[in-house]
């Protein structure tokens, strides 16, 4: 089990928002604060030469003002990705993971827009105990409309404190071993989602939401075993 909070600090809004008097308020400030949490179950088949990972994650983002009236109080996301994991040879495997995913304010019936899925095919080299890099395709409606991208995984150590790891275009993270259950690392992320809302709550026809999140910083990992 893994979980994760993410804190942003107050920004400014770039355009004015209308307050529900309708004055406008030019100087609005907004933090957002993410937790997740995942769960993996492994099945392992073939003598361990075939493993399913069973992942169910959820996230909650959060959202704080100042100066404006709360426009949107949180979002959530709810997700299921079996992967499938065949070591093919001494050298090759392959990877192959679906994600389906709901992603909602909770604030009014569901809907097939809250829907989403993506799916990855990845088949990885291992050049030398050190360093394996895998080459593959994925396939995404995460932000609205499909979109078909190019995959590549990097998996790196020195042999010893130093290791960095790859899920190109989605993220980077170089890390350190400071201790025996302390990792100090360096991450690049990228994460978003798409949402659609309440008709009658925002007064438009089709209220929708497309978001990204780059993220770039330092970070720390405790394992508790």
């Amino acid at each position: 089990m893994k979980i994760g909070y993410d804190f942003l600090p107050y920004q400014t809004v770039d355009e004015p928002i209308e307050m529900a008097d309708g004055s406008l308020v030019d100087d609005a400030q907004v933090r957002l604060s993410k937790f997740r949490a995942r769960f993996t179950y492994p099945v392992i088949f073939s003598e361990g030469r075939t493993i399913l990972l069973n992942e169910v994650s959820y996230q909650r983002i959060g959202f704080h003002y100042r100066k404006t009236d709360s426009i949107l109080d949180q979002l959530h996301r709810v997700s299921f990705a079996p992967t499938v994991l065949h070591q093919v040879s001494d050298r090759w495997s392959l990877l192959a993971v679906a994600n389906p995913s709901l992603a909602s304010d909770f604030e009014t019936d569901l809907s097939i827009d809250d829907l989403s899925f993506q799916i990855a095919v990845i088949a990885s080299r291992r050049y030398s105990e050190r360093l394996c890099i895998g080459y593959g395709a994925a396939y995404s409606t995460q932000f609205g409309s499909a979109i078909p991208l190019p995959v590549l995984s990097l998996d790196w150590s020195d042999g010893g404190s130093w290791s960095a790891n790859a899920l190109l275009p989605a993220s980077m993270e170089l890390w350190y071993k400071a201790g025996r259950r302390v990792d100090l690392g360096m991450l690049l992320t990228g994460d978003g989602d798409n949402y659609y809302f309440d008709p009658q709550g925002y007064h438009v026809e089709r209220p929708e939401l497309r978001y990204t999140m780059l993220t770039l910083g330092l970070a720390s990992r405790i394992s508790l075993s």
